[in-house]
């Protein structure tokens, strides 16, 4: 296969749609853009019938090259961190010998690693890529992210949506690569992601960390949840009592969407395309009654349902006592805001998530 750059990413994606899958898939260049784009190719081959298996060290790689796949289960290895240069070596050979049948690599390489690229070229596929422009300024990269993005959704921006995207969230790729999917399936069959779409669903970076926040509490990723909490206090400096607001403000939401489900009887939910044409219409008459819940545009309703659903109403009514024991603590002056704060996230995340 020829070296893959930005123009030709996309004929990557349909030599893979086609089932023409390389056995390595080697990226070189610009990290943000590389890792990225790994996680496009991962959803691609998921498509296609693999299993994505994330691999710690790269032991646990060539253990796996070496045992085969078994049972015929077809897989996509991702080892991360990158390989050291006697592993980089150790994979050129098995490229070059033939990887076992059914198993495919693909990772970032960020060292010189020559003879796994010449190895990646001969027998798999050497992405190499580089953003656009020149020298630090990103907004070209993200531009020309932005607007591929949209159109592999089927979208396109309309006026000013680039620009509020821009301000919003900045440089951030990864944040610009979940907005998009949010915008283009609030969108609905409307072919424009619009600036207003955007305006609303779009909040400014530190009020996206306070609702990802929120979110990782409820999935039980403890670990990710107090990374949060520190880049909030720490990097941000936002006070521990304003971090509290948000939770209790999601927290509320949580409990109103429970009762609604309950109210309705909603056991399971559609996709959101069915779900607004068929469900919202019916819970927007609801809606007056919650007052967290109303003024939701019908996607960011949809994701909150979609929350609260497995989580039971008990356990957010002591969660809810627990932060309000935890809001006076920090009204009083407690010394210890940061412990106070994590203690109860830590309790909120066992009893609703289930810590991991």
């Amino acid at each position: 296969m020829p070296v893959f750059d930005n123009q030709k990413w996309t004929n990557l994606l349909q030599l893979a749609r086609s089932g023409r899958i390389a056995p390595v898939y080697l990226f070189t260049g610009d990290e943000t853009l590389c890792r990225l784009r790994l996680k496009e190719l991962s959803r691609c081959l998921h498509e296609q019938g693999y299993l994505l298996k994330e691999l710690e060290d790269e032991e646990e790689l060539f253990h796996e090259l070496s045992s085969g796949s078994l049972l015929g289960i077809r897989q996509l290895l991702r080892p991360d961190p990158p390989l050291s240069p006697g592993g980089q070596e150790r994979l050129a050979r098995m490229v070059r010998g033939g990887l076992p049948p059914g198993l495919c690599v693909a990772l970032f390489l960020s060292g010189p690693g020559e003879s796994l690229k010449k190895a990646a070229r001969d027998k798999g596929a050497l992405i190499h890529l580089r953003p656009p422009g020149k020298g630090r300024d990103r907004r070209p990269l993200f531009k020309e992210e932005a607007l591929r993005l949209a159109s592999a959704w089927g979208k396109t921006l309309g006026s000013g949506a680039l620009e509020l995207l821009y301000q919003r969230i900045g440089d951030d790729l990864f944040a610009l690569a979940t907005e998009i999917e949010k915008l283009a399936l609030a969108a609905g069959p409307r072919r424009e992601i619009s600036k207003d779409l955007v305006d609303e669903l779009t909040p400014l970076i530190k009020e996206e960390s306070l609702l990802g926040l929120a979110e990782t509490i409820t999935t039980g990723d403890l670990r990710r949840a107090l990374r949060i909490i520190h880049r909030l206090l720490e990097g941000s400096g936002l006070p521990a009592l304003k971090i509290l607001a948000a939770l209790a403000t999601y927290l509320r939401r949580l409990l109103q969407a429970l009762c609604l489900l309950e109210e309705e009887g909603l056991d399971t939910l559609p996709s959101y395309p069915i779900f607004s044409k068929t469900i919202f219409p019916k819970l927007k008459e609801k809606l007056p009654e919650y007052p967290d819940l109303k003024g939701l545009h019908p996607y960011a309703l949809y994701l909150l349902l979609e929350r609260a659903r497995p989580q039971r109403l008990d356990d957010l009514i002591e969660i809810y006592l627990q932060l309000a024991e935890t809001d006076m603590a920090l009204k009083g002056g407690s010394s210890l805001g940061y412990l106070t704060l994590e203690n109860f996230v830590v309790t909120w995340a066992r009893k609703t998530g289930g810590i991991r």
